[in-house]
C-alpha cells in the first residue's frame, strides 16, 4: 500500500514506525523504542531501511509517496508466548501522525 508522508517529518514517520514494528526473532536491540533525536541522525544518513536494530521495517523514506506493502507484511506481527499477534499497520500509524500534526 502506497501512503503519501507529505508534510510529515521523516524523522517522526521513521520513529514511529519502528517503535510499532515487531521483531519476528525475539531479538531486539533497543527494548525501549526509538527517540526522535535518534531518528534524526538516522534520517540523515538513510532514508532507506530493511533491518534496523532487530526490526524489519522494509521502508525508503527518499520519496514523500511510500510503499509500505512490505511493512505491513513482512513483520507486522508480535510474537506472544500464544502465538503471532497483529501490530498496527502503517497506514493507522501515518493517519495517526497526520492527525497529530495538524493539532
Amino acid at each position: 500500500m502506497k501512503i503519501d508522508i507529505t508534510g510529515l517529518p521523516k524523522e517522526k514517520v521513521l520513529m514511529e514506525l519502528y517503535n510499532n514494528a515487531h521483531t519476528t526473532t525475539g531479538f531486539e536491540i533497543t527494548p525501549n523504542g526509538m527517540k526522535l533525536d535518534h531518528a534524526k541522525r538516522l534520517i540523515n544518513n538513510n532514508l532507506h531501511y530493511d533491518w534496523l536494530n532487530g526490526r524489519a521495517l522494509k521502508i525508503n523514506l527518499s520519496n514523500n509517496i511510500v510503499d509500505f506493502k512490505e511493512y505491513d507484511s513482512e513483520r507486522n506481527y508480535e510474537h506472544t508466548k500464544l502465538g503471532f499477534k497483529k501490530g498496527r499497520l502503517a497506514k493507522e500509524i501515518i493517519e495517526s501522525l497526520i492527525h497529530s500534526h495538524k493539532i
